[in-house]
């Protein structure tokens, strides 16, 4: 049994040619009731739907009980100046089939891992630099869209929670007014942990004692959400229709942030940020519901020194992959993963050739 509503409008909308013309757009909302569980298959779609994830040829569950399936279309894109073009046109068609059983959240939860990656990151031209990055991709075994594997267990998306866990004594970290980490001071010892990135449009600093140097983390649009990636993101039909789910970070911070002492046996600065990065279960509202990383093993610890050839300058905390205004990175690396409970984990580490014959062994909708 199903029931629903069309709706259909006009949209004002400035183009790039500076031009207020109409975008015609249609929705749709339809509510099925399903005596039982069923598995689902698309067969066509065409434009933008939520309740079932999934672009055409997708397949995924519908668990017994009420679905609300929606959607939306627009019409034809911005004209060229005085030239008309037509509109879009949309169907949405899947299959539903009765099925004994849907995979448990047990099931579920046995099937998530999360590979950790560190690599160079290449500038415009292709070539490598000494920017590093680290990504978490996030796959399950059931090859099922995002949305559908964070509904059978219960909440509405998936997103990530990073903290900064360790970070030299010598800095004060502050968001806004109000000292988070006072300089002289062990973070370890005071059992202290920072959400990473700051949240509601607070400015962080971070400023070392020490050395006099530090600065304001990089500025993006955050949400007042504790999450990593802002939820509207995570909630895109793009990500919640994908099978994989991604992390990306490369933090880096200006010079002098770490002391100039290198491990003679590593090679590296003694001085790092430590972060913890896991998975979490979001509901609709933006509030984490379960931390996979403590629960269940979906998190790593990490540990960067990156810094630029800067005295002053942005501090960068999150860097979403298609940054294109990071600063070049001078010293430093992205080091250390550890899986969280877990001690061993592998990760994957992609190195130029150019890198190993000079004798350096190097190992990611934000950055410090």
């Amino acid at each position: 049994m199903a029931s629903g509503s069309t709706v259909e409008g006009f949209n004002g909308f400035f183009g790039q040619n500076g031009y207020l013309y109409g975008w015609g757009v249609s929705q749709f909302s339809a509510t099925i009731h399903l005596d039982q569980d069923y598995s689902y298959s698309v067969n066509s779609s065409g434009f933008n739907v939520s309740g079932i994830w999934g672009n055409t040829g997708a397949q995924g569950f519908l668990r017994a009980g009420n679905h609300t399936i929606s959607g939306s279309s627009y019409g034809g894109t911005e004209p060229a100046l005085f030239t008309l073009k037509s509109g879009n046109s949309f169907n949405f068609d899947f299959t539903l089939t009765p099925v004994t059983s849907v995979p448990t959240a047990a099931e579920v939860l046995s099937s998530l891992s999360l590979t950790p990656t560190i690599a160079n990151k290449l500038d415009a031209n292709g070539h490598m630099t000494l920017r590093k990055y680290i990504t978490f991709d996030l796959t399950s075994t059931l090859n099922l869209p995002m949305g559908d594997l964070a509904h059978l267990l219960g909440v509405d998306h998936f997103n990530f929670y990073s903290q900064i866990v360790d970070a030299p004594e010598s800095w004060q970290i502050k968001d806004g007014n109000s000292i988070l980490k006072p300089n002289g001071q062990s973070m370890t010892a005071l059992h202290l942990s920072i959400d990473d990135p700051p949240h509601g449009g607070v400015t962080r600093s971070i400023f070392n004692a020490t050395t006099g140097v530090g600065g304001n983390v990089h500025a993006y649009t955050f949400d007042n959400n504790p999450s990593y990636l802002n939820d509207s993101d995570a909630t895109s039909s793009g990500t919640m229709n994908a099978t994989t789910f991604q992390f990306y970070d490369s933090p880096s911070l200006v010079k002098g942030m770490f002391s100039p002492y290198i491990d003679p046996f590593t090679g590296r600065y003694e001085e790092c940020e430590k972060f913890y990065t896991q998975l979490v279960g979001v509901d609709a509202n933006g509030n984490i519901v379960t931390k996979l990383g403590d629960t269940n093993g979906l998190g790593y610890t990490w540990k960067s020194n990156q810094m630029t050839g800067d005295l002053v300058g942005d501090i960068w905390q999150l860097t979403p992959p298609n940054a294109t205004d990071l600063p070049n990175v001078e010293s430093g690396d992205i080091f250390d993963v550890q899986a969280a409970p877990e001690p061993n984990v592998f990760v994957l580490e992609i190195v130029a050739v150019a890198f190993l014959a000079m004798g350096r062994s190097r190992k990611h909708p934000r950055s410090d």
